[in-house]
């Protein structure tokens, strides 16, 4: 069995009741720089999550950038190909042109003159017939390039008419906002005006009640006292002044009422008018966009079939001149060196044309190749977008969660606090007296840290006598 001194006894209790006691003050800012410390890390983490979303935003920003540059390259690569291939289309049709009249130059070079006038005779009704052809079709692209002019100038109106309903419908707008504003106000005038008077009335009521009061005490009042008299009578004129200027207060505020009550229904008025022009114009346009979709595919249906029907005239007009230079040709058959002349001509534009076609093959697979490029550079480029979106949302998120985490984090903090200075103010302890036997005894003191530091806290030993 351990058995202990009562000098002992007293350092030990005096031991526990230091480590319950108030916290000294270099534990108090070791505390602190501790939480000041967690304090800047939470500062830090959040900078750095701040940090990380802008810079995720200006990544967002340039792939956007990006994309509108790569949509951009991939509509000019459109365009180029369109009129390449035009350019092709055209250079083919000369190559087949150019091959076919040589070929009949070649023909008439081994004829004679007779066999050459059949052969111009057998064109030339080729060529009354194609002219025929050509003059229905001219006619027939008149006819439906007027058609169109007259579907555009349909929808040009159409949108004019939209435009000028939406003016309408803006300004109406504009209009039933201001009114809005207006009859509002006047309603809390009218309101504010009629508390007054309500309130003035009672006090005029009052008033009433006053100089009656006032009547039957100059009535009762005592004629040999004048003193009295006159108190009340200086009263009486008091109070009926007051009730007479709080009337005409409350006659004026009642006009003031009046006027703005009708002010307020002129307001309401023009206000169901604008909403109701408002409304119809609304209306109408919803009519004239339906109109004006329904207008611009009758235009581009004009316009097509006008465009077909030009390219059938041209194509027309360049077989008609093919049958002229035919018979042209056979016409020199008599003529040998003049028509041998024209068939070297004639072999150099067919293998000109056919080289240039070909050049034109050969752009068409470069830019097609560039064009492809550019597409797929768009489409990494869209899905970078996508993913750097997700990550700025994703960031956003978890800045929020930071400063939830924060949030809570001081709130525990500072009940932690209060709680303690709460326990402090409670507890107040009180290091127990040795009795004079004990007193003699040699106690160890309870060791006290300087305040420069905060050293390692041990327990005192009791002494032992020996």
């Amino acid at each position: 069995m351990v058995t202990v001194k009562k000098k002992s006894a007293a350092a030990i209790a005096g031991f526990v009741l230091f480590l319950q006691g108030p916290m000294p003050a270099w534990a108090q800012e070791a505390a602190e720089v501790v939480q000041n410390t967690q304090a800047q890390t939470e500062v830090t983490a959040k900078a750095s999550t701040e940090e990380a979303i802008e810079k995720a935003e200006e990544q967002v920003q340039q792939l956007e950038a990006q994309i509108e540059e790569y949509k951009k390259k991939v509509a000019e690569f459109d365009d180029l190909l369109n009129k390449i291939s035009e350019t092709e289309k055209r250079f083919e049709n000369v190559e087949k042109d150019k091959g076919k009249e040589l070929l009949e130059a070649e023909n008439a070079l081994k004829m004679d003159s007779e066999a050459a006038k059949v052969k111009i005779a057998e064109f030339e009704k080729s060529k009354e017939e194609k002219d025929n052809e050509l003059i229905g079709l001219k006619a027939a692209y008149e006819l439906l390039k007027e058609q169109y002019d007259n579907a555009k100038l349909a929808l040009d109106a159409l949108q004019s008419d939209e435009e000028e309903k939406s003016q309408t419908k803006e300004r109406a707008a504009a209009n039933i906002k201001q009114y809005e504003s207006q009859i509002s106000d006047l309603h809390k005038e009218v309101d504010n005006l009629k508390e007054s008077i309500a309130s003035d009335s009672a006090q005029i009521k009052e008033y009433d009640t006053k100089i009656s009061e006032l009547e039957s005490a100059l009535e009762k009042a005592d004629p040999n006292d004048a003193g009295n008299i006159y108190s009340l009578a200086d009263q009486f004129r008091k109070v009926s002044n007051d009730q007479v200027s709080l009337s005409k207060k409350v006659e004026e505020n009642k006009k003031l009422v009046a006027d703005k009550e009708r002010a307020l229904n002129e307001l309401e008025t023009l206000f169901t008018t604008a909403k109701q022009e408002f409304e119809k114009a609304d209306e109408e346009l919803k009519k004239i966009k339906d109109q004006i979709d329904e207008s611009k595919k009758n235009v581009a249906s004009k316009l097509e079939a006008s465009n077909s029907k030009d390219s059938e005239v041209k194509k027309a007009e360049s077989e008609t001149k093919l049958l002229n230079n035919i018979i042209e040709n056979y016409k020199l058959v008599d003529d040998k060196k003049k028509l041998d002349e024209k068939i070297k001509s004639l072999r150099n534009g067919f293998e000109g044309a056919k080289t240039f076609k070909n050049n034109q093959i050969q752009q068409k697979t470069e830019k097609s190749d560039l064009k492809k490029k550019a597409e797929d550079s768009l489409k990494d480029a869209e899905k970078n977008l996508e993913e750097a979106r997700v990550k700025v949302a994703a960031l956003k998120a978890q800045l929020e969660q930071e400063k939830v985490q924060k949030n809570q984090q001081s709130g525990s903090s500072s009940d932690g606090n209060n709680n303690a200075k709460e326990s402090e103010k409670q507890t107040n302890p009180v290091a127990p007296v040795p009795s004079d036997s004990e007193s003699k005894e040699h106690v160890a003191p309870v060791p006290v840290p300087p305040e420069a530091s905060a050293p390692k806290v041990t327990a005192p030993v009791p002494t032992v006598p020996e």
